[in-house]
């Protein structure tokens, strides 16, 4: 062999093993790009599943026992991923209650505000911007049903007595506790009586209020607090002399009833509503 071919192999050997050095490094180049990539989406995603780190302030004023209960609102919100990181209650007559309220122009009590991660995820934007607003870095909660103590006087609105009316004769009649869950969802929260149609007190409502069908609800109170209800009233009711609201052409539309007029058990028909 000559020294030539030594030579040629040489610089043929050495070309080689640089493609190899080359070949190595975009390799590792590109598997260290790859791991970067796969553990930004692993950072990415975890962070997505991270709860929102939250802190939670009650305002209420103590004097209002059956004011608007803020507890299932605050446990739904709780469901959202979410870790409250800090909650306290603060009384609206103290002096940070006072402060609280005059600087988010709070109108309604209870109420709470949430400051942190507020924009962690969208369905706690959409909460919050469904159910009041944000004002410098915090959320403040305004969909406060009733009952519930105006801050501009001190003063009790929303009150609601709910009296439900049965007929204990029919037993395949509508459950009229139904009435309560529907009134709640337009964020009342009523005192609830009962009474028969057929008992003293039933008589009495019913020569007051010329009621012809049961079951049925007479709804009394600060209803005017509620304008939802109170512009789908006269599709399904009647506002009495008194100012009680009486269901009336909304019962055939709850399924089987009693026509006090005839006495007999009707099934549901829209047609039937006088």
């Amino acid at each position: 062999m000559n020294k030539n071919n030594i030579k040629i192999n040489y610089w043929f050997l050495l070309a080689i093993f640089g493609v190899m050095l080359t070949s190595g490094a975009v390799a590792i180049f590109f598997s260290f790009k790859t791991n970067a990539v796969t553990n930004q989406k692993i950072e990415i995603l975890s962070e997505a599943k991270r709860p929102a780190n939250l802190d939670l302030v009650m305002i209420t004023d103590q004097t209002c026992k059956d004011c608007f209960d803020l507890t299932s609102v605050i446990n739904n919100l709780k469901k959202e991923n979410i870790k409250i990181t800090s909650e306290k209650n603060i009384d609206s007559t103290g002096d940070e209650g006072k402060q609280l309220i005059a600087k988010f122009a709070i109108k309604k009590l209870p109420a709470f505000t949430v400051s942190g991660e507020l924009k962690k995820n969208s369905i706690l934007s959409q909460f919050f911007s469904k159910t009041g607003d944000i004002n410098d870095g915090t959320f403040v909660f305004r969909q406060v049903g009733g009952p519930y103590v105006s801050t501009e006087n001190g003063k009790v609105k929303g009150r609601i007595n709910l009296i439900l009316i049965t007929d204990i004769t029919c037993s395949d009649c509508y459950d009229v506790t139904n009435h309560e869950t529907i009134l709640k969802q337009f964020g009342m929260q009523p005192k609830v009586s009962a009474l028969d149609i057929k008992s003293a007190a039933g008589i009495v409502l019913k020569n007051k209020y010329g009621i012809k069908m049961a079951p049925t609800f007479v709804m009394t109170g600060d209803v005017n607090e509620y304008p939802g209800l109170k512009s789908a009233w006269p599709e399904v009711g009647m506002i009495a002399y008194d100012g009680a609201y009486v269901f009336t052409k909304g019962v055939p539309f709850m399924g089987v009833y009693k026509n006090l007029t005839t006495n007999k058990v009707v099934t549901s028909s829209p047609s039937t509503a006088k």
